[in-house]
């Protein structure tokens, strides 16, 4: 078994193993413990690691078995959990496979945040937005989630407000877009405001 999380310590130039052997990691989060939650997109779990000790733990999933249950640890299932990130305490997981956001305690116990499971691109309140492949994540310090919608080619800013293309809009930047994004990076420096309904779901387009 591969899969090798490192701590970097960019000052020292030296790149050091937390855990190694740990099957798949993708997406990572650090939590108010100072645990490292990771999903394993391969292998359909989500995982803690200490990163002092390298001690891995299993949070939610079960190793290896793909589907789609709200439920506690080893009885929940994902369909390749992709990005994570760290809100208010509670983990949310970009479940790719199952066209979801995912919420996740720390005590394992699984719920579905937004989307209904099937892929397709609706936009409005959480339980009935539709997303097509959800992969990164990432957060404001004020808790905004923001997706990127792989096969929707979209960038939600986050789960209230969004700014919506129209089809010939996107017609064109899908034919200028050599590849979708695959990752989503905040950057303080401007940060952007968008009126919108609370408690849904809003995007705006993928800047060209």
């Amino acid at each position: 078994m591969s899969g090798t999380i490192w701590k970097i310590d960019i000052h020292a130039k030296t790149a050091t193993p937390i855990a190694a052997g740990i099957g798949r990691p993708r997406g990572i989060a650090v939590l108010p413990t100072g645990q490292i939650v990771a999903a394993d997109y391969m292998h359909q779990v989500l995982q803690l690691v200490d990163p002092s000790t390298g001690k891995v733990q299993l949070l939610a999933g079960a190793w290896d078995e793909e589907g789609c249950i709200d439920a506690l640890g080893g009885a929940a299932r994902f369909a390749t959990p992709y990005g994570v990130v760290v809100v208010n305490g509670q983990i949310v997981v970009a479940d790719y496979g199952n066209h979801r956001l995912r919420k996740v305690g720390l005590d394992g116990r699984v719920s579905t945040l937004a989307g209904d499971g099937v892929p397709g691109f609706a936009d409005g309140a959480l339980a009935t937005a539709r997303f097509n492949k959800p992969q990164g994540l990432a957060a404001t310090a004020g808790g905004d989630i923001y997706v990127t919608d792989l096969d929707n080619f979209r960038v939600p800013p986050d789960l209230r407000r969004y700014h919506r293309d129209d089809r010939r809009q996107r017609q064109r930047r899908l034919r200028r877009q050599r590849r979708p994004p695959r990752g989503a990076v905040l950057r303080p420096r401007r940060p952007e405001r968008y009126p919108g309904r609370r408690h849904g779901i809003r995007r705006r387009r993928w800047p060209r």
